[in-house]
């Protein structure tokens, strides 16, 4: 199974409501073939988000990716509005797709 775009720190790909392997890095694919049983199957991606959104830093000199205590101290004197906030997106932003071993 491969992952199209997506945006998270980890996904977790479950079969039949077990879980059949994680994704955290290129080529965005997991092995699912153990997991699948004849007949009807259910395939989920869980993506898992990181705690930026909740802990920030929120405004002021953001380097992405990059969480430092000096990272809270550029904080503006007036807070932005909530919209203005700097929020990561996270989830599928494309399909996944199911690809057949070559045998």
């Amino acid at each position: 199974m491969r992952l199209g775009r997506w945006r998270g720190t980890v996904a977790e790909v479950r079969v039949n409501d077990v879980s059949a392997g994680l994704i955290g890095w290129q080529p965005y694919e997991v092995e699912i073939t153990r997991a699948v049983k004849k007949g009807d199957n259910r395939i989920e991606v869980v993506v898992y988000g990181s705690l930026k959104n909740l802990l920030g830093p929120h405004h002021g000199k953001i380097t992405r990716g990059l969480t430092s205590p000096a990272s809270f101290r550029s904080a503006p004197e007036q807070l932005p509005p909530g919209a203005d906030y700097d929020q990561e997106d996270y989830g599928l932003l494309e399909d996944w797709q199911l690809v057949a071993l070559r045998q």
